[in-house]
């Protein structure tokens, strides 16, 4: 028993750090691809991985689990994507990924609470071009 319990605080303490906390994980790519901390992994996503991981309790238990597929969705799409980014490209790639991670992860169903702390945490990034347009994206998406 001693040596079952001593094995798996071996395993925990040897995960990652991205394991505990994916949002990481757009650091570690970001270190990987050689990409400036100004880019997209860092300036975007990370930033937004971690706004709505440090205000997911505005959400109901839906939203809460639609943020967390999402999160999912997006770093695997960026993983999957591995052998195309570049840090010249990485955005475009990105970007065109949110609309179906959102799609799939049922943004069209949220409710309007939800949809409302949505806005609460992007609204300031709403009048850049690539958020107007990934905003349109989605609507378009739900109709």
């Amino acid at each position: 028993m001693k040596l079952a319990l001593t094995l798996l605080i071996l395993l925990l303490i040897a995960k990652p750090a991205w394991a505990h906390d994916n949002c990481l994980q757009y650091v570690q790519l970001n270190d990987e691809l050689g990409c400036s901390d100004q880019g997209y992994l860092i300036n975007f996503g990370y930033r937004y991985c971690r706004r709505f991981k440090d205000t997911t309790q505005r959400f109901s238990p839906e939203g809460q689990a639609f943020l967390a597929d999402v999160r999912t969705c997006l770093l695997h799409s960026l993983r999957t994507e591995r052998r195309e980014l570049r840090c010249d490209s990485i955005e475009g790639i990105a970007m065109d990924h949110h609309i179906d991670c959102y799609d799939q992860a049922g943004f069209c169903s949220l409710s309007s609470q939800d949809r409302w702390a949505l806005f609460t945490v992007v609204w300031r990034d709403l009048v850049s071009p690539r958020t107007v347009q990934m905003a349109a994206r989605l609507n378009q998406a739900c109709q």
